[in-house]
Order: C-alpha cells, then sequence, then structure tokens
C-alpha cells in the first residue's frame, strides 16, 4: 500500500452543469469512501471509482493528474461533488486524497503454505462485505517488521453452499510486539458466490490476542440489492504495516 502526497492545485474557472442538491455540490463539503477502481479501457489511464455505496464518480478534477491505479484496486478516496454526472456517472467530483488499500484474493490454505500464512493474534475492529470485497480494520502488535495477513479458505473449515468458514490470518515474522498498530485490507470474495444462490453467510474466525477463536458472521449478498456505505471516516490513517 502506499499514500499519495500532492500539493493542492490551483483550479480555474470551469463549466460545470447544474446540481440538484447544493448541499452535496459544494467544494466546502469533503466525503470520504472507500471504492473500487474501475478502468475506462483496460491500458488507458483514465478511471472511475465505483463506490462502496454503489455510486459511480468521475474525477473531473484531481491533485493527481499522474495517477495511474490499476483495475480493481481499492481506495480510500477524499473527495468532494462538483455536478450531477453524465449517464454514465452519478456525480463529477474533484479528487483531493487517495490511499490505496491492501487489496488481495482469497488464498487456499495448503501443507506447504501454512508456516509462511501464519496464526500470529489480532484484533479485529470492523469487517463489512461492499461491492464485492471482504473489508477488515484490524489492530496487532508490532515493532519494525511489515506483518502479513490473508484470508484463507480450506477443506478442513467444513463450508456449505450455504455458509462459507474462512480465517483471518497474520504472519507477524517474529516481530517484537512493542506497539499496537492498525491495518485494512480489502479480499476480492467473488470466488465464494453460489451459482443459483444470491446470498451467502461468511464465518469469519481469527485468533485473539488471548489465544482465543473469534467468529464473526457477515452476510455476502451479490445481487446488489443493497449497497454499503463503508464505516471508513478518514483518508489519513496510516496502514502502512501490513503487507
Amino acid at each position: 500500500m502506499k499514500k499519495i502526497f500532492l500539493l493542492l492545485t490551483i483550479i480555474g474557472a470551469m463549466s460545470l452543469a447544474s446540481c440538484d442538491n447544493d448541499n452535496e455540490c459544494s467544494l466546502s463539503n469533503y466525503w470520504v469512501e472507500m471504492g473500487t477502481i474501475q478502468k475506462v479501457s483496460p491500458n488507458a489511464q483514465p478511471f472511475f471509482i465505483l463506490l462502496d455505496n454503489g455510486d459511480k464518480v468521475w474525477p473531473a478534477v484531481t491533485n493527481f493528474p499522474t495517477y495511474n491505479p490499476k483495475e480493481g484496486q481499492r481506495i480510500i478516496a477524499g473527495y468532494s461533488i462538483l455536478t450531477n454526472g453524465s449517464n454514465d456517472y452519478n456525480h463529477d467530483i474533484k479528487l483531493y486524497d487517495v490511499y490505496e488499500v491492501l487489496t488481495k484474493p482469497v488464498v487456499t490454505l495448503t501443507e506447504a503454505n501454512a508456516d509462511s500464512i501464519g496464526n500470529d493474534p489480532m484484533i479485529i475492529t470492523n469487517a463489512w462485505i461492499a461491492s464485492g470485497y471482504l473489508n477488515i480494520e484490524f489492530r496487532f502488535f508490532g515493532y519494525n517488521k511489515r506483518h502479513m495477513v490473508n484470508l484463507v479458505k480450506s477443506d478442513l473449515f467444513l463450508s456449505t453452499p450455504e455458509a462459507a468458514n474462512l480465517q483471518f490470518r497474520q504472519n507477524a515474522y517474529n516481530d517484537e510486539a512493542r506497539y499496537q498498530m492498525s491495518g485494512i485490507v480489502s479480499f476480492n470474495i467473488a470466488s465464494l458466490q453460489v451459482e443459483g444462490a444470491t446470498n451467502r453467510k461468511i464465518m469469519l474466525t481469527y485468533s485473539d490476542p488471548n489465544g482465543e477463536s473469534r467468529t464473526i458472521e457477515l452476510k455476502y449478498d451479490w445481487s446488489g440489492a443493497s449497497p454499503t456505505t463503508s464505516p471508513i471516516t478518514s483518508s489519513k490513517k496510516d496502514y502502512s504495516a501490513v503487507k
């Protein structure tokens, strides 16, 4: 993950379409949302953001003119709404801030990779599903090493078509437990969809610092009927201690 810092640019006069809601369309109103990068075309730089609340927003003005993210990259975006968008987008926005969230697939746990995946303790502070991603905020103890996290599945976890049993694992690489640190990660869980169904329970298990196994139950609904607003309120946290 990396944080992208650029000085604010001076924006000249622009010809903008009208906005139905003046309370939304104001540069003085600052919004923070999680979303997913969608490229206009595979090999081109232009992109839009599919927010977790279901809106598609176009960065008509941006502080990052050379930013060229990859398709499917999860981000925390800080922005203001400029106008109602075109037929393709809900809004045109000014993009002030971007934080790239660690974005990973679900991994199959095997005898060969069990040691490298690890199972060191941590605390999940928030977990939610949006836009086909399982998002986890968590805390752990460390010092001067980057820890690795993974979401793993295995035949040993006894998943069913109704419920997927997954484990959130950490490898601390024998780091000293001096300070409490924070992390955030998004896992693409599209592979957990079941043909003929529109939703499935997710049983998320992890090991806490007391050596106990904790389980969180979530519902994965891929019908698109219930967009989710992420609980993220800041794009300026530092989650760089994990990979």
